[in-house]
């Protein structure tokens, strides 16, 4: 398949969380703007599109460079990058509904990578970057992902840590977990404390799983699919019947935790 990466690093690469997030929603105020990372471990605002998120960047890019393209569609975005992609594919529906683009660019398929959302909290982190209006990042991209199910975009989430589950840490976002079609993946290969490399490895195995079919399914219930297990290599019909189970059953890895190998993975429908 053909792959394009939107980067956006060098945006993301703040000290805190919060900034990198922002940016994704809308333009910081005051001096900041929309700085970046330079290789002298400084920051610039050189040569950035004035008062354009990344999320409005990523659009611009995707209308210039696939205007004209027919085929599937599918974004795969990793922790902050699955807000990116959430609110792209938004926007993109948004857009098409009112008739300014056509729908071929509006994605078949979102897949979100151990996706991270920020806890609100009063003072430390106020979440005014949002659209007026707008509760949290976690509760609007839930908002966003019901609106593209229901029109008819598919949607998949694998996690592979603890860095986007723990309370404290994050928002879980426990209702799009149920939304979409989902899938614990345990990376034992890597240290059970080395949550980073843990969150890491979502993206890396998703790519990685491509060449090979589906894993096998152990559970055997009658609400399991007749195919296999979740994974990038599923067609999106096999995706969206996945989905249907997504409220009250998840697909969690049993077999073939210890190896960074997808043919030895089996998985088991578990009750959430």
């Amino acid at each position: 398949w053909n792959v394009g990466v939107f980067y956006w690093d060098q945006f993301s690469d703040e000290l805190s969380v919060f900034k990198a997030e922002e940016k994704i929603w809308k333009p910081p105020p005051h001096n900041l703007g929309m700085r970046y990372r330079t290789s002298n471990g400084g920051y610039s605002t050189s040569g950035a599109p004035a008062g354009m998120s990344v999320v409005d960047i990523f659009v611009d890019s995707l209308k210039e460079s696939l205007r004209d393209y027919k085929g599937n569609l599918r974004f795969v975005g990793h922790s902050l990058g699955s807000q990116v992609v959430l609110l792209t594919a938004y926007n993109l529906l948004r857009q098409a509904n009112s008739g300014e683009l056509a729908f071929n660019l509006v994605p078949d398929r979102v897949a979100i990578m151990d996706p991270y959302f920020s806890l609100k909290a009063l003072w430390i982190n106020p979440q005014s970057y949002l659209p007026d209006g707008e509760i949290s990042t976690a509760i609007t991209c839930l908002k966003y992902a019901r609106e593209l199910r229901s029109k008819g975009t598919v949607l998949e989430l694998v996690k592979t840590s603890p860095l986007a589950r723990v309370p404290v840490l994050c928002d879980p976002n426990k209702e799009l977990i149920k939304l979409c079609a989902s899938v614990e993946r345990f990376p034992d290969w890597i240290g059970q404390s080395d949550w980073q490399g843990r969150h890491i490895a979502a993206p890396n195995i998703y790519f990685h799983s491509f060449a090979f079919p589906p894993p096998p399914l152990k559970t055997a219930l009658s609400v399991a699919p007749s195919f296999r297990s979740p994974s990038a290599s599923s067609t999106n019909d096999e995706i969206r019947e996945c989905m249907r189970l997504s409220q009250y059953w998840k697909f969690v890895q049993v077999e073939g935790r210890g190896t960074f190998d997808v043919d030895d993975d089996e998985f088991e429908l578990k009750s959430r």
